[in-house]
């Protein structure tokens, strides 16, 4: 087992790094020792002391071992195990700090001063994780676990200085972090739960459901997109039937069709200068009749209504006659060989 991540028998290995998580394993351990162990290490182990003398000549002085008490000698044992753990678990370099403590509490305070700091020091410290902590947002092109992982960096480092930040508080910043691809979920989550009740660990799952089921969609698009195109460029290498060739012929047909509105003749419309039959007024020809011109406007921008679905279907229609007929349709309506369409 690896030394740094601890076990009953061993306690998690400090050389230095990170102690904040070192912290948290090894308060672990103690309590897995005995709570009493733990208790010393954090309230300290005063030596057993008894009085001697009468009146001014009273004096107090050390207790021999042998005078101890039966709670003495236990507390004493307690603090040897916390110092023995602390003495086994650190480096060569660690070890030089605590080499002379006589005592679990002492210790572990050395180590703590010299790895967190003072208490302005770790004030200092804990001022700049809050700040990281309100700043924090959750980027576009990353997934939610990625930015949990960060967030519980932040809140357990906030934690091992002594400021442990409400749950309330933590549902309330995973909310507002949030991109907007996740406000749906954020309003129903704000409409039907409490966020002063609700649980962290319950968020999280609710999120990371919405993520998977919801979210996903537009990566499976992005791929059936991709796949679509590969198919099309597979099928330059396959034969259509001749069915299949009628049906994409006369799609294309229809297709040209409809981008020209010179080729659709509207109802009421008999030639640009012919008389209109359907109007009440007289001297009209169909040109400068009003609804005429009305007509031919509506049929101009539903002709320039084309989307990019339409001139993708346009091209890969092109592509399967090409392929099919050699360029013999595409020279017979005199359009450019299919590369050139492509490159334009």
């Amino acid at each position: 087992m690896d030394r740094a991540s601890g076990s009953i028998a061993h306690p998690p290995y400090f050389d230095g790094n990170n102690y904040g998580a070192w912290k948290a394993k090894m308060k672990s351990f103690f309590w897995s020792l005995d709570e009493r162990v733990w208790s010393t290490v954090v309230h300290g182990f005063p030596k057993p002391t008894k009085k001697i003398g009468k009146g001014d000549e009273e004096t107090t002085i050390l207790k021999a071992r042998e005078e101890w008490t039966t709670a003495e000698v236990t507390h004493s044992t307690n603090n040897q195990k916390g110092l023995n753990a602390l003495f086994t678990v650190v480096s060569s370099d660690q070890f030089e700090y605590i080499s002379g403590c006589d005592t679990s509490k002492e210790a572990w305070d050395i180590l703590q001063v010299t790895h967190e700091g003072t208490d302005t020091v770790k004030g200092a410290k804990l001022q700049m994780h809050t700040l990281q902590f309100e700043t924090l947002m959750m980027d576009e092109n990353e997934t939610f676990s990625e930015f949990y992982a960060k967030l519980c960096v932040i809140v357990n480092a906030c934690s091992s200085l002594g400021e442990k930040i409400p749950e309330d508080r933590v549902v309330k910043k995973i909310l507002r972090s949030l991109p907007q691809r996740f406000q749906p979920k954020i309003t129903a989550i704000e409409e039907i739960r409490d966020l002063n009740t609700l649980k962290v660990q319950e968020l999280i799952g609710s999120i990371q459901t919405y993520e998977m089921k919801h979210l996903a969609l537009k990566k499976s698009k992005t791929v059936a997109f991709k796949v679509v195109n590969e198919e099309d460029d597979g099928h330059s290498n396959e034969d259509c039937s001749d069915e299949e060739l009628t049906i994409l012929t006369r799609r294309f047909m229809n297709f040209l069709k409809n981008q020209d509105p010179r080729s659709r003749d509207s109802k009421g419309i008999n030639s640009k200068n012919r008389f209109v039959n359907y109007t009440d007024g007289y001297g009209h020809i169909s040109s400068e009749c009003a609804n005429t011109l009305k007509k031919q406007k509506d049929s101009k921008n539903k002709a320039m209504h084309i989307t990019w679905s339409d001139i993708r279907l346009f091209f890969m229609l092109l592509r399967r006659i090409h392929d099919k007929l050699n360029l013999r349709i595409a020279a017979s309506f005199s359009i450019l060989p299919i590369a050139d369409l492509w490159h334009n």
